[in-house]
């Protein structure tokens, strides 16, 4: 009996808070999408790459210059697709900073320093 009576309290608890049922979760099929940078000089250029396609076959949404303005960009992806974002330095000005918003939640940011005559390229979803 020592045993069984911690199980049969914690069922007991279980049944009286709920945590016996299975609850239905949605699962997130798109991604509202809002990419921010405020670095200047520093050229932009969002791709997507398709579920299931190679990189190199990503589309070309936007391609920007930014110079000393605040820059956005929205866009909405199927789950499964990838932001492929590259940047170089076009007469840069400090560190590149960036973040991405996720259906209205932050989801990533950073300061990233691309050395001229280079580029970086961010992947979102990082997985």
């Amino acid at each position: 009996m020592k045993k069984t009576f911690p199980i049969l309290s914690l069922l007991a608890v279980m049944a009286i808070t709920g945590c016996s049922k299975k609850d239905k979760v949605t699962p997130v099929t798109s991604h509202a999408l809002t990419f921010t940078t405020n670095a200047s000089g520093y050229k932009t250029v969002i791709s997507l790459q398709a579920s299931g396609t190679a990189a190199e076959s990503a589309k070309v949404l936007t391609s920007v210059t930014n110079n000393g303005t605040s820059f956005t960009y929205n866009t909405t992806i199927s789950t499964g697709d990838h932001l492929l974002i590259s940047i170089s330095p076009d007469g840069a000005k400090g560190a590149y900073h960036y973040q991405i918003d996720d259906n209205a939640t932050k989801a990533d940011d950073g300061d990233v320093n691309v050395t001229a005559g280079t580029s970086l390229v961010l992947h979102y979803p990082k997985n």
